[in-house]
């Protein structure tokens, strides 16, 4: 049964239940990597700079970004990282 299982998620590209797939911070990552292959030629097409898509992308800092942009970004991963925002974040964007 083991060797089936194996064989139909090898077909499937589904890797089995290792260390690294039941880490939730590597599901998170492999999920935000699936969204950014998704949504990245959106982006591009509506005018989204490529350098702030790669800040985005890489999680890089946003201190190089205009504040609007940063603002926009800060507050997008506070949000959906937490689930909840700092007053701080809260205070920049309003």
């Amino acid at each position: 049964m083991r060797a089936r299982s194996t064989a139909i998620c090898a077909m499937s590209g589904v890797q089995r239940q290792g260390p690294r797939t039941r880490d939730p911070d590597h599901r998170a990552r492999m999920r935000q990597s699936i969204r950014m292959a998704a949504h990245e030629p959106a982006a591009l097409k509506e005018g989204i700079p490529s350098p702030v898509i790669e800040i985005i992308k890489h999680r890089r800092s946003t201190d190089s970004l205009a504040e609007a942009d940063a603002i926009i970004i800060d507050f997008g991963r506070e949000i959906f990282g937490a689930r909840k925002v700092q007053s701080e974040t809260y205070a920049r964007a309003l």
